[in-house]
């Protein structure tokens, strides 16, 4: 069925309503697993995302594609979690193991490199956070991150530039390979290959 007319029935029927969440299920639990690395927060969150999503359906204009619409619920629950909860730098224990099962199995199927610049991404602010996850690791287009992050194009690349500096100042006070981040003004070419094969191959060298 056209998604269009699933979000028409979903109105009125349960079933279809249904339907659309596990459509969409998927993407946007993974989406904020990456942001907290916690099966417990991330389910929750997935839920009250949804919750509301459905709750308010009537009120998406359909100038996005809904998924689009989802995360940006999604992207404003999360900063709301971490405002009330405080919890900007410091890992938590479940998130700790979170980290060490990622980097030899991937639950979300997602690479290696996201689990190893983690611990540094979660100390920069929210809106940082937001937009390198949205831009290299949802791979979502610019226009996309705009209508998410509510931010216009200059905006969106201004955030993003600041952002990329922010996280490299981060990984260089940990990591010893200059070029992690390629930025050619402001703009990434190429996302650095995290594994951890390569952190081994330097530690011998």
């Amino acid at each position: 069925m056209d998604e269009n007319k699933l979000i028409e029935e979903a109105l009125n029927n349960r079933e279809a309503a249904e339907e659309l969440i596990r459509l969409h299920y998927k993407e946007v639990y993974r989406y904020i697993y990456k942001r907290t690395f916690s099966k417990d927060i991330t389910e929750d969150l997935t839920q009250e995302v949804f919750l509301y999503a459905l709750k308010h359906l009537a009120s998406f204009k359909r100038k996005s594609l809904f998924i689009v619409w989802i995360l940006r619920i999604a992207t404003s629950f999360i900063a709301d979690y971490y405002r009330k909860e405080n919890k900007y730098s410091e890992l938590t224990e479940e998130m700790e193991q979170s980290l060490s099962s990622l980097l030899t199995d991937d639950p979300t199927g997602e690479p290696n490199a996201y689990s190893i610049i983690y611990k540094h991404l979660e100390c920069l602010p929210i809106s940082y956070q937001t937009i390198i996850t949205l831009k290299f690791f949802e791979n979502r287009k610019t226009k996309e991150i705009c209508e998410i992050m509510h931010k216009s194009p200059v905006g969106v690349r201004v955030t993003q530039y600041r952002a990329l500096n922010a996280l490299k100042k981060e990984l260089e006070s940990d990591v010893t390979d200059l070029n992690i981040l390629r930025l050619y003004c402001g703009e990434v070419k190429e996302w650095p290959a995290f594994t951890r094969q390569n952190n081994e191959e330097e530690e011998s060298e």
